[in-house]
């Protein structure tokens, strides 16, 4: 059984709305002193038997479902 852990953040340069967000929650709570926040998802992927090589597979799903190649990133935790 193969357990993958994928990591998608947004690339530099694109806004993330998310992080924009919480920076301006945080600056309003007090916490002048927090410069930047940036946010990342990871996803954790079960492979379970798979025959495939774990890795091009889960390449494959990152490409294609889990990120957008024009503003993210991604790359695959171990």
């Amino acid at each position: 059984m193969a357990i993958v852990r994928v990591e998608v953040t947004y690339k530099r340069g694109v806004e993330d709305p998310e992080a924009i967000t919480v920076e301006k929650n945080l600056r309003i709570l007090g916490y002048d002193s927090i410069k930047k926040v940036n946010i990342s998802k990871i996803y954790e992927i079960n492979l379970g038997d798979t025959k495939r090589d774990a890795e091009d597979l889960v390449m494959e799903i990152s490409e294609k479902i889990l990120s957008n190649p024009v503003i993210q990133s991604y790359r695959i935790l171990r």
